[in-house]
């Protein structure tokens, strides 16, 4: 989210829990490309630890703490949760 927008951290942070919505509207093909390029990237090297949940959420299952911690700081464009919360 920081990647794609202006927002702060605690505005990013809000934006994410209140998905799904659009993260960023009237974007050019190549950009969107980029960002799926991304998430494609990231796939692809930590298939190992994804799964989809019961609504068929992509899902990363980090084995450790540290695990999870060196992942989120070396994928800084990729958003994670502990949870995911259904209104």
């Amino acid at each position: 989210i920081w990647e794609l927008t202006s927002l702060g951290l605690t505005e990013a942070k809000s934006f994410v829990e209140s998905a799904p919505k659009a993260v960023k509207e009237g974007v050019t093909k190549d950009e969107a490309e980029a960002v799926k390029k991304k998430l494609e990237e990231f796939e692809s090297k930590h298939l190992a630890n994804l799964a989809h949940d019961s609504e068929g959420h992509l899902t990363y299952l980090a084995p450790t703490v540290w695990r999870l911690d060196f992942v989120m700081e070396d994928w800084p464009a990729v958003s994670f949760k502990k949870t995911r919360e259904h209104n």
